[in-house]
């Protein structure tokens, strides 16, 4: 874990990783708040909202920004000054475009990580006499790690409990 130095003065920072590329700072400086939500029992979450560009040529909405698709990876990262450590990798599921006479247009970018895809449709299968390293094919269908599926071991069969995306 990132710690503070304390004889320094604290400027909290963050970094965005779009599929692998670290988010430049000339777009990184229009980021008006980043928030990360990681619950033990949920998926983790993460959005940020970007304020329209504005110079001599007028505004420039982010809406059609190529960089922010729906399904793309992106990787949270906090810290100070400088250094940064990830704290949540996840897709984008939404896109949030929002338009006020009080303000300039913005664009939230939300997503979860990877367990939002078990929230979808709940599927059951049952491995009769068969050890528990057979469910593993049960975690390739839903594209995640073993550790994300609850296993009720009953008498001598195996049973699944899976929401696949």
């Amino acid at each position: 874990m990132l710690r503070a130095n304390r004889n320094q003065p604290l400027v909290p920072s963050f970094e965005l990783e779009l599929h692998g590329t670290v988010l430049g700072k000339d777009t990184a400086g229009w980021i008006v708040n980043v928030t990360v939500e990681d619950e033990l029992d949920l998926p983790g979450m993460f959005a940020f909202e970007l304020a329209s560009r504005v110079d001599q040529g007028g505004t420039f909405p982010w809406t059609d920004d190529t960089r922010f698709q729906l399904g793309m990876t992106v990787q949270v990262g906090f810290g100070y000054g400088s250094k940064s450590e990830p704290l949540l990798t996840g897709e984008v599921t939404a896109l949030e475009p929002r338009f006020s006479s009080s303000g300039p247009p913005t664009l939230t970018v939300r997503g979860y990580d990877k367990r939002h895809r078990l929230n979808t449709v709940r599927r059951t299968r049952s491995f009769v006499d068969q050890k528990d390293s057979g469910v593993t094919l049960i975690t390739r269908i839903a594209g995640l790690l073993l550790s994300a599926i609850a296993v009720q071991l009953i008498a001598n069969s195996v049973t699944a409990f899976v929401k696949q995306a």
